[in-house]
Order: structure tokens, then sequence, then C-alpha cells
């Protein structure tokens, strides 16, 4: 884990706030169907924002807000990120977030100022923590892993009946 990511909230509550604020770090959370916004930042940006539930650990049931720009730099992490949370975009839609909610993920929370009142807040700043990796592959690579697998991939598949493996 990159030091500067904070840590996953196991449940453990000694960390626990007394002030209504979940703590800067990783949380469990899924994207609350039905709470997305469209509009614009005070800055005249283009965004959505979407209401995320913690799924575990003390903070459990809270909420916290994400906030995806929708600038030329950012799109793309932008349409990244509302795919992690379960949105399919049919044809191309972005706006088309069916789906949203269907899968739990890490995300980064961060505690800020909030735009308009300057009061502390709590809210994602990032969705899908991911995982740090020294040489990421190209298409080329994945693509070689892909064929070495095959195999194995219908194997197993076959194995299971098509379901994933269970305890």
């Amino acid at each position: 884990m990159n030091s500067n990511r904070g840590t996953m909230n196991d449940g453990a509550d000694d960390n626990m706030r007394d002030d209504g604020l979940v703590p800067a770090g990783i949380q469990m959370v899924r994207a609350i169907k039905g709470s997305e916004v469209w509009g614009q930042a005070s800055t005249g940006t283009d965004q959505v924002g979407i209401q995320f539930r913690i799924t575990k650990g003390p903070y459990k049931d809270r909420t916290l807000n994400w906030y995806g720009p929708l600038t030329d730099k950012a799109k793309d992490r932008t349409i990244e990120q509302l795919k992690l949370a379960g949105a399919r975009m049919k044809d191309g839609d972005i706006t088309d977030l069916e789906g949203i909610g269907s899968t739990e993920f890490e995300a980064q929370v961060e505690l800020s100022e909030h735009p308009t009142t300057g009061e502390p807040q709590s809210r994602i700043s990032w969705l899908g923590v991911g995982v740090a990796m020294k040489n990421v592959h190209d298409d080329a690579a994945k693509a070689a892993i892909a064929k070495k697998f095959k195999g194995d991939v219908t194997r197993v598949t076959k194995k299971n009946g098509g379901a994933a493996a269970t305890k």
C-alpha cells in the first residue's frame, strides 16, 4: 500500500472522530442509486455528484459525496470512476448511470473545507484507490497473458459450472 493513501479502516474504533466527520483514509463504499446530480461547480465546470455509502467498519452506513469533473483533463478519469461504480453508460451516454451502485470498492476519503461555508467536510477524493504496480502491462502484454491463461480460465470455469468458487 502506498503510504500517501492512508489505511483501510478495518473496524477498530480507536480512531473514531467525535465531530461527525469520517477521517481521511480508505473506506469500502457503494454508490447510492438515484443520488446522482448533474450540474456545475462554483468554477463553472460541468460535473456529476454522487453519494456513496460506507459499507464496512465503524463508519458503516455513513454517506459521503464524490464529484466527477467533466473537463478535458479530467473527463477520462471521471468516466473510469463512474464505470467502477457500476454505471454502464449504454451507447456512450455518460448520463445513463444504469447499474450505478452494483459494485463495492475502496475509496480515498479526505478532509477538506466546504467551498461555500468553509466548514470542515469529509468527502471522497478518489474512487477505486487501486493497486500499486511496478510495471503496468500495455495491451500487447495483456493479450499475451490472456492467450497464456485462456485454457486455465476455461478449465476452472467449467469445473465450477460457470460460477465463482465459494469457500
